[in-house]
């Protein structure tokens, strides 16, 4: 039997499985933890018609649509009370948006010939936000600078190389790219490697 502690319980338990799931289904990042952590929604996209498609249109998007209704339709309550009962309207919207995007990107993308699978944390925001945050840093107290300030950043940034994330930043970093503008330029075959020293060159005696 199920005791009060326990029932008092089942909605933040429900919470964090729904979005527990919702983050899994948006950061696929290699092929093999899906098999290794025997979790489904690890597993690299193969196809548009996903399960995951419709876990997060049937499940997820219900789940937070049954969640507002419930709250609304609460008696006794105001409506700045009914709001401290939800995640801000801003959030809802992004995870709305943002689940609709990722289910039309995964249509398009294995329309193109060639395309197999796909892992889902490649698609990230955190090189565009790293560009930004390197842009406020430069300006400093100017936080509303004209084109021509945005351009002279930018082309310190490139020239001085400090594309690199801030340690106490809400950014991902990462040891294999170097980031601008949200573009990833990789370096094959010299990802987190030293560059060979010089050999010295002695004067041999004739």
């Amino acid at each position: 039997m199920r005791n009060r502690k326990e029932d008092s319980l089942t909605a933040t338990i429900t919470f964090i499985e729904k979005f527990d799931k919702f983050f899994d289904c948006l950061d696929v990042r290699n092929m093999s933890s899906g098999r290794k952590e025997k979790n489904l929604f690890k597993s690299p996209y193969r196809k548009a018609g996903d399960f995951r498609v419709e876990w997060l249109k049937d499940v997820f998007l219900k789940y937070l649509d049954d969640w507002e209704k419930a709250v609304q339709e609460r008696p006794g309550f105001s409506a700045e009370e009914k709001n401290t009962m939800l995640i801000s309207h801003e959030t809802r919207l992004g995870l709305r948006i943002t689940v609709h995007s990722f289910i039309e990107f995964l249509q398009y993308i294995f329309k193109i010939p060639g395309v197999t699978l796909f892992l889902s944390n490649r698609l990230s925001q955190d090189p565009i936000e790293k560009f930004f945050g390197q842009q406020r840093q430069r300006g400093s107290s100017n936080d509303n600078p004209n084109a021509s300030q945005f351009q002279k950043n930018t082309q310190t940034i490139r020239v001085v190389n400090t594309t690199c994330s801030n340690i106490r930043g809400n950014c991902r970093g990462t040891n294999k790219a170097s980031t601008l503008l949200g573009q990833q330029m990789w370096i094959a075959g010299k990802e987190n490697k030293p560059l060979p020293k010089r050999r010295s060159i002695r004067n041999k005696k004739l």
